[in-house]
């Protein structure tokens, strides 16, 4: 069984909303909520267009035709940047590749010598006792800092219990005043 296989017909015609008279989306998707006239491009229906019978004003180009008229220069515009993306992606000739020179450096870089790979080897040890030792300076200063705000803080909680302490020193004793003033004696 054998079939015919031919190319996909595309549509060329651009989209146009009737909401807001813009290309490229249907009403569905519109965020307009307000309808555009198409005689005038004010914020209503056409049905409702007070506007002179001679005057039309397209909404998308401000030229002096209705904003569904076939002969729009941004209907036109749409229309030709749609027929060359139809082109472009429907080609069926495939970019040509170039292939790499064997000979040229750039595309071909020689590999590093022994001496340039131990070069490297040195470099890499090298970063590794640097980051060890900032690694365990950076731990001794962190045990440091920790230490004394442990101490300060520790500081400041002897204090606070100090004042509660106070504090309640002070209410007892008005307690024991005023039972004293209280019962007379």
């Amino acid at each position: 069984m054998h079939f015919n296989a031919e190319a996909a017909s595309q549509n060329k015609k651009s989209i146009q909303c009737y909401i807001c008279l813009q290309y490229n989306h249907v009403a569905k998707y519109c965020k307009t909520k307000q309808q555009i006239c198409a005689k005038y491009g004010d914020n209503h229906s056409i049905e409702q267009c007070t506007a002179v019978n001679g005057a039309v004003k397209c909404n998308n180009c401000k030229g002096k035709h209705l904003a569904t008229a076939n002969d729009c220069p941004n209907l036109l515009e749409q229309e030709k940047r749609m027929l060359n993306l139809i082109n472009q992606y429907s080609s069926t000739s495939s970019p040509t590749v170039t292939t790499p020179l064997l000979h040229d450096s750039n595309e071909f870089p020689s590999l590093p010598n022994m001496y340039q790979r131990q070069q490297g080897f040195l470099h890499n040890d090298i970063l590794d006792e640097l980051i060890n030792l900032l690694t365990s300076k950076m731990d001794k200063i962190i045990a440091e800092t920790t230490k004394r705000l442990f101490k300060s803080l520790q500081q400041k909680i002897k204090k606070i219990g100090q004042t509660i302490s106070s504090v309640e020193t002070l209410i007892n004793d008005d307690n024991y005043n005023i039972i004293i003033i209280i019962l007379g004696w």
